[in-house]
């Protein structure tokens, strides 16, 4: 269904070309290949149809096989034997202008008017996205076919019987050309020609360059620069590019503020000492109610130097930690895992006597 329609559409497109004016050969003079529009509509034909099957007339000779219907894929039988079978068929044009004639292979075929004129070539090439291969393997273009005017397709001599053959007017059919004038492959967004041509010096079929005057440079960076490389910009491989100011005083050249403590001399304050749990031998505990130390209660062993209660593990106004900082959450869950890691000292519990039987 999706193919069918496809066809259809492509038939109402070049029912409109015919009919508009506006619709010409937009296509460089140096053009060199047929857009891919133009191609996979007609490969559509190729694998689709509609098809079509005529005999061609002997040429020299009174030709009456045509082969006018547009959007249509023609099997021509050539006359007499192969090697030696020159045919003709006929074809009137729809409209004035460049038309390609597609083919299955690379037979010998010529163009002629009514005065036996034969037709220059623009340019040719090799078909190769079809979805059947064999079915269309070549393509011809030719500047400018008349509507008003009747030709003749002269095919052969040809080593096979029969060939294929799809005419298309290439108007109808349009693809995005941008001026590439420094030849990087890259275009200008701004100079674009909608055309049926797909390639052409000069011209690209991407968009993007940042200076269509300089082949050096490419596409524009996102934020908008010019493309080429910013001599003002800081080597990051040279040193101090980090932004942090050095301390000529310090031997291995780091930074480090006056104003803060030694990395190598303790802290009571440091969250780390806070967490190392109590090392000090453990007190006789034979008696039943051990005496109190004259400095105060006994510490919780799981508690260092740090002046709060539960051992680091918690951050508040006295523990000079900072929970929003990585080094303040560092400290509290070193802090909270060596809390939880000590071993709790218990006071032994003593056991009432039990009583005899008598």
């Amino acid at each position: 269904m999706n193919r069918r329609f496809s066809i259809f559409a492509a038939t109402l497109l070049t029912a409109f070309a015919l009919s508009n004016p506006a619709f010409a050969d937009e296509a460089p003079a140096n053009c060199q290949t047929v857009g891919p529009s133009a191609t996979a509509h007609t490969c559509l034909h190729g694998a689709h149809g509609p098809f079509a099957k005529v005999a061609a007339n002997v040429y020299p000779g009174a030709t009456f096989a045509e082969v006018s219907t547009p959007h249509t894929y023609y099997t021509i039988d050539l006359p007499g034997n192969p090697g030696s079978n020159t045919g003709a068929v006929l074809y009137q044009p729809p409209a004035t202008g460049p038309f390609a004639v597609y083919t299955n292979e690379k037979y010998p075929l010529r163009i002629l008017d009514s005065a036996d004129n034969e037709l220059p070539l623009r340019f040719e090439h090799a078909v190769s996205s079809c979805s059947v291969p064999d079915s269309l393997t070549w393509v011809r273009v030719y500047t400018r076919l008349d509507e008003n005017e009747t030709y003749r397709l002269v095919i052969g001599p040809y080593a096979k019987r029969s060939v294929a053959a799809a005419v298309e007017y290439l108007p109808s059919f349009s693809d995005k050309l941008y001026v590439d004038a420094d030849g990087d492959g890259l275009g200008v967004e701004t100079s674009v020609l909608a055309s049926w041509c797909g390639s052409a010096p000069g011209y690209s079929t991407r968009f993007g360059d940042c200076r269509d005057d300089d082949p050096t440079v490419g596409l524009c960076p996102p934020d908008g620069g010019t493309g080429a490389p910013d001599a003002s910009a800081p080597d990051a491989s040279a040193p101090g590019d980090a932004g942090a100011p050095t301390d000529a005083s310090s031997p291995d050249g780091s930074s480090r503020d006056a104003s803060s403590p030694d990395a190598s001399s303790p802290d009571a304050s440091t969250p780390g000492d806070a967490a190392m749990p109590d090392s000090s031998p453990p007190r006789d505990s034979g008696s039943t109610n051990p005496k109190p130390d004259a400095a105060g209660p006994d510490p919780d062993p799981r508690a260092g130097a740090s002046s709060s209660s539960d051992g680091g593990c918690s951050i508040g106004p006295d523990s000079g930690l900072d929970a929003s900082s990585w080094g303040g959450a560092l400290a509290l869950f070193v802090g909270c895992a060596a809390m939880l890691r000590a071993p709790r000292r218990r006071s032994p519990r003593r056991l009432p006597p039990r009583s005899r039987p008598d």
